[in-house]
């Protein structure tokens, strides 16, 4: 918590405070710690980590600053590589480009990356590819109200100096022979994207896009605002629903094949291996998805309590997301001011505390239990679910969106076991048919239940 209030308060700071004066704040601290009194040592804990927080956020500020294009609207002449490419709803693609060379600008004062709105037909381009165009371009745009969104802010962190369009065709330069790791993934995410969108109608493969991949750009307008309104947009970001899934069918899919063959069972603790292999299909999943915050989360998440299962520890508790919200925050303390990073601890953190509740108290029920009280049962975890995450995250909605949902628990009594029962698990195994060219049936059984959603 004071880790999280000393990265809050660098950012509330109307001026960056210098260095040299965190450096010292944080010694005083430290000091003090060694020096007090049992008593007051915890105050001082406090402040040091408090400290720590601000100093990280600082760090993390000048490690990331990159030249960003002059005020006001500009053209340029453009040659980069493609990092990441993202068809829209409306036929255009918007691109993020690395690796610039901007005619009119020197070296020292060309953006990192810069993120382009192509409006001519580049469905053909993909993440590796160095292309060359004339765009306007222009600074990432501050909020447009005050606490609003802050674009200009988030493009600072991902080092994007310029935004804007193009106004002529996009030229491929070059294919690379081979690509990195990560243009690969991103590669391979467009390849899926694509192929689910030409497979279904506009509106479902841009769902199915979202869900399999990440990439929302597909998706109409009006089919994000409404999953919104309805207390569903948590479901068309990747987090722990969708990892969990995968992480447990992967689990139990291959405990049930040990199973079967008893020279393996036997001899072999297999709940091990299959928290081992459960956890490379997590990693796997999580680089398709594009490693979001909500991504990330859950993934360390998922990842804490497979090593749980490894030691044989409780794996479920608030010192698991107490853990990964501090692994996020040290390694990225921009993320704090996410939506997304906001809202799902707020959610993940009632949840588990809840469960720390109301598990003991529900197991023996649960044991005694025949068929129909079991699924009575799963309803009421449903309904107690929504309730607490919906109660979790309001305070954030009514925050960052300004309206809360009104129908958000029958809409989840309703969405969330389709999702975990019908659409994800034929995700999965679309992506697993892919490869072999049987996807397209399975896609649209998991297309089915789109219009309900």
């Amino acid at each position: 918590m004071f880790l999280a209030l000393g990265i809050g308060g660098y950012f509330l700071l109307p001026i960056e405070p210098p260095g040299l004066v965190v450096i010292l704040g944080l010694c005083v601290a430290f000091a003090a710690v060694v020096l007090s009194q049992p008593g007051i040592r915890l105050a001082f804990i406090a402040l040091m980590i408090f400290m720590s927080g601000l100093g990280l956020a600082q760090w993390r500020n000048d490690r990331v600053a990159a030249p960003q294009i002059i005020d006001g609207s500009h053209s340029f002449s453009v040659e980069g590589t493609v990092e990441a490419v993202e068809p829209q709803d409306n036929g255009h693609v918007r691109i993020l480009l690395d690796a610039l060379k901007i005619k009119t600008l020197a070296l020292e004062d060309t953006p990192q990356r810069v993120r382009i709105t192509v409006r001519t037909d580049s469905h053909d381009v993909t993440a590796g590819d160095r292309v060359s165009l004339r765009a306007i371009l222009s600074p990432p745009p501050d909020p447009v109200a005050p606490y609003a969104f802050d674009f200009a802010r988030d493009s600072w962190f991902k080092r994007i100096g310029g935004v804007g369009f193009a106004v002529t065709d996009l030229a491929i330069l070059e294919r690379p022979t081979t690509r990195s790791l990560t243009n690969r993934v991103n590669g391979l995410r467009q390849y899926i994207a694509h192929r689910t969108t030409m497979r279904l109608d506009n509106r479902a493969g841009g769902i199915a896009a979202a869900l399999l991949t990440g990439l929302r750009g597909y998706m109409a307008e009006d089919d994000v605002e409404a999953m919104r309104i309805a207390g569903l947009a948590h479901l068309l970001a990747i987090s722990g629903l969708h990892l969990g899934l995968v992480a447990s069918t992967a689990f139990f899919l291959i405990r049930l094949g040990a199973a079967a063959i008893p020279a393996i069972a036997l001899r072999f603790d297999t709940r091990k291996a299959a928290a081992i292999m459960a956890w490379l299909v997590a990693f796997a999943y999580f680089w398709l998805a594009g490693a979001t915050i909500p991504t990330q989360r859950a993934f360390l998440m998922i990842s804490i309590v497979l090593l749980a299962l490894l030691i044989g520890r409780q794996p479920i508790s608030l010192r698991v997301v107490a853990l990964s919200a501090l692994l996020i925050l040290v390694a990225t303390p921009e993320a704090l001011l996410s939506v997304s990073f906001q809202m799902s601890f707020a959610a993940v953190t009632a949840l588990v505390a809840a469960y720390e509740v109301l598990a003991p108290k529900l197991a023996p029920w649960r044991r005694r239990a025949g068929f129909g009280k079991r699924t009575a049962l799963y309803f009421l975890g449903v309904v107690l679910t929504t309730l607490i995450a919906e109660a979790a995250i309001a305070p954030f909605s009514a925050y960052h969106f300004n309206q809360l949902t009104s129908y958000g628990l029958i809409a989840n009594l309703v969405a969330v076991p389709l999702m975990a029962f019908v659409v994800m698990p034929l995700g999965l195994l679309a992506l697993l048919l892919m490869p072999f060219g049987g996807d397209g049936p399975v896609l649209d059984l998991m297309a089915l239940p789109f219009p309900g959603l």
